[in-house]
Formats: structure tokens, C-alpha cells, sequence
């Protein structure tokens, strides 16, 4: 929890910095979003821009449009709830690979039961893993960066998670399937 505030405290203190600047890629996002919001479904017939990070803020802009927030400001909004959400399925990540390995599992990296052992996970690794997960969120994606980067993070991250947890075998069918739809969603995404 402390992680996850220092997060959108450092999140919204990036998108009060950059003020109203908005990169071009974002000018393209909001154009199309106001285009969704209004009930013109025309951007998806596009073979450059993908269409779920605009159809994302267009209800951003539905929702919070009326009470004469700027479109930049429900941007950084939407930016900061979707960092929350890498922050989630990273987490989940660092579960997945935290948690003990099942006992007799022949795929064990170091050749041991894996009873005792871990793939990941004292409190120094899991440290560096936030740190890590900081710095990518707040420098190399930017909350104040109008692009769907951070959903394809979220989204990765908890793809990730599926996968490590399915080396362990402790996926079942249906999760199989979530984290198809998960790979596909980020194909639309991004």
C-alpha cells in the first residue's frame, strides 16, 4: 500500500510538472477519444492508432467531461489508475515468482525438490523489484505521457504472472484463456 501511494504521489506530482504540454502521440489519443465520445466509431478503421487506449479515455471524457475537467487532466487521471493497475499485476508478478516452487517438481531450475526453495523473493530482491518497477513507471513510461504504454505494462506483468505460474502448473483451463485474452487485448492496445 505504501508503494502503491508513494506511486500516485509521485505520479501526480510528474503530471502537475508537465502542466497542459502533451506529447504528439497524446494529441492523436484524445483526438480520437473525443471522436469515441461522441459516438463516432471511425477511429477504429485505422491501421496506425490502436483503438483501446483511446475508447479508455472517451469514457474518461464521458464520465468526467461534464464537470469541465480538461481533457489533459482526465488523461493524467486515467494514466494514474492504470499505473495502479501495472502496480497490481506486477505484484502478481513478483507473487508468481516469489512463491515456493511444489515439492517433487522435476522442472526445478537448481535440480532440488523445491520443497525449500524459491525462484524469487527475499525482501532485498523484492526491493529492487519495486525500485525497479518505480523507476520504469515514473521515468521510462511517465504518467504524464498520453499513450497506452502503462495498460500494456499492466497487462504484460500479469501475462508474465500467468506464464510463471503455469510453469509451476497451477493454471487451470480457464486461466489459460484469460491470459490469451490478455495477450490480445495488449495487441489492441499498443
Amino acid at each position: 500500500r505504501a508503494v502503491a501511494l508513494a506511486l500516485v504521489g509521485v505520479g501526480a506530482w510528474q503530471c502537475i510538472a508537465q502542466g497542459e504540454a502533451i506529447n504528439a502521440d497524446g494529441i492523436s489519443y484524445l483526438d480520437m477519444a473525443r471522436q469515441f465520445a461522441s459516438g463516432d466509431a471511425s477511429p477504429i478503421a485505422n491501421g496506425y492508432w490502436s483503438p483501446v487506449y483511446p475508447m479508455i479515455l472517451a469514457v474518461g471524457l464521458r464520465l468526467f467531461g461534464w464537470m469541465g475537467m480538461r481533457e489533459v487532466s482526465v488523461a493524467y487521471g486515467i494514466n494514474i489508475a492504470l499505473m495502479l493497475l501495472a502496480a497490481l499485476s506486477f505484484r502478481s508478478l513478483l507473487e508468481a515468482l516469489s512463491s515456493r516452487a511444489p515439492a517433487g517438481n522435476p522442472e526445478h531450475r537448481d535440480g532440488s525438490s523445491g520443497a525449500s526453495s524459491r525462484f524469487f523473493g527475499d525482501r532485498w530482491t523484492l526491493g529492487a523489484a519495486w525500485a525497479l518497477f518505480a523507476w520504469m513507471t515514473i521515468r521510462m513510461i511517465s504518467v504524464a505521457s498520453v499513450t497506452p504504454d502503462m495498460l500494456v505494462a499492466a497487462q504484460l506483468f500479469y501475462a508474465r504472472a500467468l506464464i510463471a505460474r503455469r510453469l509451476r502448473g497451477e493454471v487451470a483451463r480457464r486461466e489459460a484463456l484469460v491470459f490469451g485474452a490478455i495477450v490480445a487485448s495488449a495487441y489492441w492496445t499498443k
